[in-house]
């Protein structure tokens, strides 16, 4: 709600989220740090539909940027998956591809479907590589994708590939 309402006016919004996600019946969830995914009922309560966040960037007519380090092997997925029972295949690996609207860009640690990789460091590599790149002045959205997508495959000997989505 915080974050909808300074979006109000704007003409570009950028939302940038490291930390775990996961993918359930092919909704993306940003997972809080306290989270506790127990039963299938608390993804909906302790979880952050992504959908919910795009929507409300989408709700005006402006530039979205959407940055999610968020494809890493989850702990919580797994219990997640195991509660659900025979319907545990509705837990997917990775993040799944999202939909966007007219001038929204949705940059992802890894392709879709896939897990990404934490790192050595303080950061992961796509974080590293976009802070690396995001203080070149003048630098084109597209070519800054680029550049973090290049320095990630180089990073991670082509176990991660950056994606992104716009429109």
């Amino acid at each position: 709600r915080q974050f909808s309402r300074k979006l109000d006016g704007a003409d570009i919004a950028l939302f940038f989220y490291a930390g775990h996600g996961l993918q359930v019946n092919g909704k993306n969830y940003l997972v809080p740090i306290d989270a506790k995914l127990e039963r299938p009922g608390d993804l909906t309560l302790d979880a952050v539909d992504i959908g919910t966040v795009l929507a409300q960037m989408e709700a005006e007519k402006r530039v979205n940027l959407i940055f999610l380090d968020a494809c890493r092997d989850n702990p919580l997925a797994r219990s997640l998956a195991r509660s659900l029972g025979t319907r545990s295949s509705a837990v997917g690996q990775g993040l799944a591809t999202i939909q966007s609207a007219i001038g929204t860009m949705i940059a992802y640690a890894t392709q879709p479907d896939n897990v990404a990789l934490d790192g050595e460091g303080r950061n992961s590599p796509f974080t590293a590589a976009l802070l690396k790149h995001l203080v070149t002045p003048g630098l084109e959205i597209g070519t800054l994708m680029k550049r973090v997508r290049a320095d990630v495959i180089a990073a991670t000997r082509e176990k991660q590939v950056p994606w992104d989505h716009s429109s």
